[in-house]
């Protein structure tokens, strides 16, 4: 098996938009050995019922949070991939 993949999603318009789709990839992806997490520049986390660990940026470049915690995604699936490095002051 090739090396376990850490995979980030983000969750407005991207998880939000199918989450049965991405409850359903995160399975997959887990029997395959892999990781996910959802990380969202909100400031509090969406109500979900879900097994996918959730990180809220408060705005912070995703990227730079999730590095301060000591993640480092190898993918990201965002559809707003500028919050992945930059601030974001709208949140």
């Amino acid at each position: 098996m090739s090396e376990a993949l850490l995979i980030a999603i983000d969750y407005d318009n991207t998880y939000s938009s199918s989450p049965r789709l991405w409850e359903r990839f995160a399975a997959t992806a887990r029997e395959e050995g892999h990781e996910i997490v959802i990380c969202t520049g909100r400031a509090f986390a969406p109500e979900l019922d879900t097994s996918i660990t959730i990180h809220c940026t408060g705005g912070q470049a995703k990227a730079d949070y999730l590095a301060s915690l000591g993640i480092r995604p190898n993918i990201w699936v965002d559809d707003d991939p500028v919050s992945i490095t930059q601030n974001d002051i709208t949140f």
